[in-house]
């Protein structure tokens, strides 16, 4: 009777260890056939946490290109997946002034994309490797965010547009825009009418904030110096959403009325 017991002890474990590692096999053959597409934020550099810094980076399956904010400015590279295999080219990065311990982890970041070969999953978490070293790990983001109370979630609105002559950077909050319109420029901080605050709201209101990172640009004249590389990114809390890179001066239209009015405020303040 215990030789019977313990058989079907262990065929039960055997049972419950096969069952995990179908569904953590079924959990990546989704993620691979979605081509990592979507939204993380970057939540560890080489194992240590990123703690309160806001880190993000999005995949565009259809464009192949990725988009993210590493701590102080955006960034944009081409990716290219096999199977597990993952690798990132033509890296471009704004260049805003940033204080020194966010300078280092940005270095660290784009460093890392230059990295990284492959990637793995485990549970709900990515880790993205050089050969068998870890670099950094992402989570997907999956809670959907919205304006409904701005106050509470701290939501802000940063655009940013480069080339290689022009610089363009406004950052909006509930109570202050900060700007700087040329590399040499200092960042400048102020307060601006609660009116367009508002109106910022009402634009938000009815937008889905994560499908910002899935929009199609109209026109793609920055793929080759005809326009300035141009993101916005809307930060709700502790998650971040990008634009894929678009032209400036040419938002994808369901932003268009959003990245006007935060320019809008930026200049009617400078």
């Amino acid at each position: 009777m215990k030789i019977i017991t313990i058989i079907l002890f262990s065929i039960f474990l055997n049972g419950c260890g096969s069952a995990k590692e179908a569904n953590a096999s079924s959990n990546m053959k989704q993620l691979l056939n979605e081509n990592l597409s979507g939204s993380f934020y970057i939540n560890t550099l080489e194992g240590n946490q990123t703690g309160s810094i806001t880190l993000s980076i999005t995949f565009n399956d259809a464009t192949k290109k990725v988009t993210g904010f590493s701590g102080c400015n955006n960034f944009t590279a081409n990716y290219q997946i096999d199977k597990n295999k993952i690798s990132f080219k033509n890296l471009i990065t704004t260049e805003k002034a940033c204080l020194d311990d966010i300078n280092t982890i940005e270095n660290t970041i784009h460093s890392f994309l230059k990295e990284t070969t492959e990637f793995k999953l485990e549970d709900d978490q990515i880790t993205f490797l050089k050969e068998s070293k870890a670099l950094f790990s992402a989570k997907q983001i999956t809670k959907e965010t919205s304006a409904r109370n701005a106050q509470s979630t701290g939501i802000t609105f940063e655009y940013s547009a480069f080339s290689r002559g022009t610089y363009k950077n406004v950052k909006v909050t509930e109570k202050e825009v900060s700007t700087q319109f040329s590399r040499s420029e200092k960042v400048t901080t102020k307060a601006y009418d609660k009116t367009d605050w508002e109106n910022l709201m009402r634009i938000t209101k009815d937008l889905k904030i994560s499908s910002i990172s899935k929009l199609e640009p109209p026109s793609k004249a920055h793929q080759y110096d005809g326009a300035a590389h141009a993101t916005l990114t809307i930060t709700d809390g502790e998650e971040s959403y990008t634009t894929p890179t678009f032209d400036a001066g040419n938002p994808p239209e369901k932003i268009k009325e959003l990245v006007n009015s935060v320019l809008n405020i930026a200049t009617s303040q400078h």
